[in-house]
């Protein structure tokens, strides 16, 4: 079970207290060029020594998707705080040339996270709009006449699966729920 801080200063407080009982444990991030803290601000303040790994970052993106990796791993982020990494990740793409339509699958393939919880965060103008698959009607010939058959729905597949951080247990994602596996097949 993981404690949530909420004020900085507990955090702060809370990272000497770790660090004068254990050491420390994750050296703070910096970018070589720049010198900017990219990961471990808190351990900075909590300890202006706090152990360093420079990393040569090639340019803001890899800098970005290091961040968005390291905290998918390392801590708790807040919907806002992703929601900012991804528009600014999205704001980088849109400068690289990728077509605004395409920035949101584009991330999809850059980041740990699926689809859904992407076009979540991601304002309307950096996604593709979802196309619903409807039953369509096709037109085949009947003996020189044209008759409308209803043309045969996809079939369903089951919703990927995802792991219960807790017990273990296969989930599904059922549009904002995550439900049993077992039970998202039955649906």
């Amino acid at each position: 079970m993981s404690i949530r801080l909420e004020r900085e200063e507990d955090v702060i407080e809370a990272l000497r207290k770790s660090k004068e009982q254990v050491g420390y444990i994750e050296p703070v991030i910096v970018d070589k060029k720049t010198k900017e803290v990219v990961i471990g601000y808190h351990r900075k303040k909590a300890d202006p020594n706090w152990i360093e790994r420079e990393i040569e970052f090639q340019n803001e993106k890899q800098k970005l998707l290091f961040k968005i990796h390291s905290d998918t791993v390392r801590r708790t982020v807040t919907t806002k705080e992703r929601q900012s990494q991804l528009i600014r990740l999205a704001s980088i793409l849109e400068s690289e040339g990728i077509p605004k339509e395409q920035i949101c699958s584009e991330i999809v393939k850059l980041v740990p996270f699926d689809e859904a919880y992407v076009r979540k965060l991601l304002p309307a103008k950096y996604k593709q709009p979802i196309k619903r698959k409807a039953a369509k009607l096709a037109v085949k010939p009947v003996y020189g006449e044209k008759k409308e058959v209803e043309a045969k729905p996809a079939e369903k597949k089951p919703p990927p699966k995802l792991m219960c951080p807790i017990c273990g247990s296969a989930l599904a994602l059922v549009g904002d729920l995550l439900v049993p596996y077992h039970e998202a097949l039955k649906r």
